[in-house]
């Protein structure tokens, strides 16, 4: 699960070990769960700023991409290129995204083992 608060976030992925392309792109497509609204965006291979990409990959993407809070379905594909059109592409990941509406803070737990946050 991807959870996506106010500001930039790191998605932390297995994308290398379903790939089919050297050194793909990735298509990134989220749909919302309640109004079905698309958006899509490319993360070029150079964005991967994972030191270890054979075990996992890393982007950092802008919270302000997603139009709306709430639960999206997520799909990402590999492409040579940089169009987001995703006829015809390899899928190598999905899930379920959360646009939270604000940041959550751990506080602490306390003595029953619940933990606080803010």
């Amino acid at each position: 699960m991807l959870n996506v608060y106010n500001g930039n976030n790191t998605f932390i992925m297995t994308l290398t070990e379903k790939c089919l392309l050297p050194a793909p792109n990735y298509i990134f497509r989220f749909i919302h769960r309640t109004t079905n609204a698309e958006f899509k965006f490319v993360k070029l291979n150079a964005d991967d700023t994972s030191l270890h990409k054979d075990r996992y990959n890393q982007f950092t993407v802008q919270a302000s991409l997603f139009p709306s809070v709430g639960q999206y379905v997520y799909e990402v594909y590999e492409t040579t290129g940089t169009s987001t059109d995703i006829s015809g592409k390899n899928q190598i990941e999905s899930g379920i995204a959360i646009r939270h509406e604000s940041d959550i803070t751990y506080v602490t737990r306390n003595k029953n083992n619940e933990f606080i946050f803010k």
